[in-house]
């Protein structure tokens, strides 16, 4: 059985009126009306080098195209492009929902500043998930609702962006899809959360160096695919249910395709994660859980031994996030909970982790979702957060101190459709 999802994401599937209510703890009923791929037996292949063109036809006719790193050199500091979708419609009844396909472009200044110059994209599938870049950030790939899968788009030098892959879902897999990019930029891990009987599981997928996409094949035949965090070019940290296995949180080999260690990381079959992270010094993994089931709480696992070395219960764990200078870490809590909290690491403690006092924030924070973390250049330890009205920016600093930036304002006010839902930066 899946688990329903949490509560901050049930009020997203309202209009951002009736979600702000929720926030504010008030009534939304006066506001607006409402066939598996088997694994792919894919070793390794030979990297090719910068700007080389994998081979037209996906290789040799008979194996998988190459990884190549032609995106694989991180862009340069400056400038960038955020994408926020807008996947906010009205219904023929009258209410709202999230079936809109709008893709909006919005600019990122050097200093980290937010500006809407209306440069929107009408996509081929509603823009429900999270845009990812490839480390260069001249590819993204973006997530797409119902059956639409994944589309590719291409960023030239100017910024400007080209839809490549409108809609690539091969046999009508790719729904409901959460994508991580590897460090190599041409190797996306998408993760399908349906059961296994209608496609659901982890499905490696190639980016050529024009964006064009292709289907390796299934990955891990999993089912409740929720969250994967890649800890080198080889080895990864899957949080979902992987057939024949057990446990909830499991150590993945990407050349074999197996998992080699596992755990539950609750104790239970309850969990539905909204993050898996790493601390800094690689000892732990801190997973968050926002499921129906259970939810509401956080454990942290000994990633040496895989067990459970303490559980946390907290009001509506959305992410959990470290700084990229490595001195730091932040839960985010969403689900009327709304707070940006400082956690303090000690990794010889019975209980590693301790949560702080939640910052002070400019503007009340309404249900923040989807946090994305600058690892590079100027903006390194800024994360832009999608709230209920705009775009949040909360940034540490290098000795680790995290403090609220502001909030961008999407007009939400002016315009319900303008209401943003999900975000992807240039690294």
């Amino acid at each position: 059985m899946l688990a329903r999802p949490a509560r901050a994401s049930l009020a997203r599937w309202f209009s951002p009126a009736a979600a702000l209510l929720l926030a504010c703890g008030g009534d939304p009923a006066g506001g607006t009306p409402e066939g598996d791929a088997g694994a792919s037996p894919d070793a390794a292949p030979t990297a090719l080098p910068d700007g080389a063109p994998p081979p037209g036809d996906g290789g040799d006719g008979g194996g998988p195209p190459p990884i190549v790193t032609c995106h694989a050199t991180p862009r340069p500091d400056g400038p960038r492009k955020m994408l926020v979708t807008r996947p906010r419609s009205k219904e023929a009844a009258g209410g709202y929902s999230t079936n809109a396909k709008l893709l909006e472009v919005l600019d990122v200044s050097a200093a980290g500043a937010l500006s809407r110059p209306g440069k929107v994209l009408d996509m081929a599938g509603p823009t429900q998930g999270a845009p990812v870049f490839t480390p260069d950030g001249a590819i993204a790939i973006v997530p797409m609702g119902g059956k639409a899968g994944l589309a590719s788009i291409v960023f030239d030098a100017a910024g400007n962006p080209t839809v490549v892959e409108t809609s690539f879902a091969p046999e009508g897999r790719l729904s409901n899809t959460t994508v991580v990019i590897d460090a190599t930029g041409s190797r996306a891990f998408a993760l399908d959360s349906n059961t296994v009987a209608n496609g659901g599981g982890v499905y490696e997928v190639r980016i050529a160096c024009d964006g064009r996409l292709t289907l390796i094949g299934k990955s891990l035949p999993s089912e409740k695919s929720q969250q994967l965090a890649l800890l080198d070019a080889n080895r990864g940290l899957y949080s979902g249910a992987v057939v024949g296995g057990k446990g909830d949180l499991h150590l993945f080999d990407l050349v074999t395709k197996l998992p080699t260690a596992s755990v539950a990381a609750f104790g239970d079959d309850d969990a539905s994660a909204s993050s898996v992270a790493v601390t800094p010094d690689g000892k732990f993994a801190v997973v968050t859980d926002t499921g129906f089931l259970a939810g509401n709480r956080l454990a942290v696992v000994d990633l040496a031994t895989m067990t459970t070395k303490q559980k946390v219960a907290v009001d509506g764990p959305e992410a959990f996030l470290v700084s990229p200078f490595g001195n730091a870490m932040m839960l985010v809590q969403s689900d009327t909970a709304d707070a940006y909290v400082p956690v303090t690491y000690s990794p010889t403690a019975a209980a590693p982790l301790t949560l702080g006092t939640k910052i002070a924030a400019t503007r009340k924070v309404e249900l923040p979702s989807g946090p994305v973390l600058m690892k590079n250049g100027a903006l390194k330890g800024t994360v832009y957060v999608v709230e209920v009205s705009g775009i949040r920016a909360v940034r540490w600093d290098a000795a680790g101190r995290l403090a609220d930036v502001g909030l961008f304002s999407m007009d939400v006010d002016k315009d319900l459709f303008n209401a943003p839902f999900a975000l992807g930066v240039q690294p």
